[in-house]
């Protein structure tokens, strides 16, 4: 039996893949002084989950909807909030303050994480299920719709 040999592809994607690890590993150590680097990396990683969720959506499925963005501005609002100090919520939450279950709750990232999916991917199935429904157009308006008249204006989703 023939061995498969090892791609040059193959350990292309290998070296880029140490030396994106190494890249990381050292921007980790010193985070301090390269702080604004680390916050250009998460961001561009961010938009490229986003990017492959549009992609996704409108390019395999071929459904109009900008209501994954408002899904995923719930998610990074509840990280938020389950993350932000105990000491320091108070200066947050300095004009209406926070729900009284919220005020003395505090847990660890990779954990708000998953509850923030989890709360999100719960928002999306209450409006999926009836958004699903409605057919083609009909469905990206609604969905687009629904973040656009929140109370807090525009500035949930940018939808024009």
């Amino acid at each position: 039996m023939k061995k498969k040999a090892f791609s040059k592809n193959k350990l292309y994607t290998l070296i880029a893949l140490l030396f994106i690890i190494g890249i990381l590993g050292f921007l980790q150590a010193n985070s301090a002084q390269y702080s604004y680097q680390i916050s250009i990396l998460e961001r561009s990683a961010i938009y490229a989950v986003v990017a492959v969720s549009m992609n996704l959506l409108t390019g395999f499925t071929g459904l109009f909807s900008l209501g994954q963005a408002g899904f995923m501005a719930i998610g990074a609002y509840t990280v938020a909030i389950l993350t932000i100090p105990v000491d320091t919520r108070a200066s947050v939450y300095y004009v209406d303050g926070i729900a009284p279950f919220l005020a003395n709750f505090q847990c660890p990232y990779w954990l708000a994480l998953i509850i923030a999916g989890l709360f999100a991917a719960g928002v999306a199935a209450l409006i999926g299920i009836p958004v699903l429904r409605l057919k083609k157009r009909l469905s990206g308006n609604c969905n687009s719709g629904i973040f656009r008249d929140h109370p807090c204006g525009n500035r949930c989703a940018t939808v024009e």
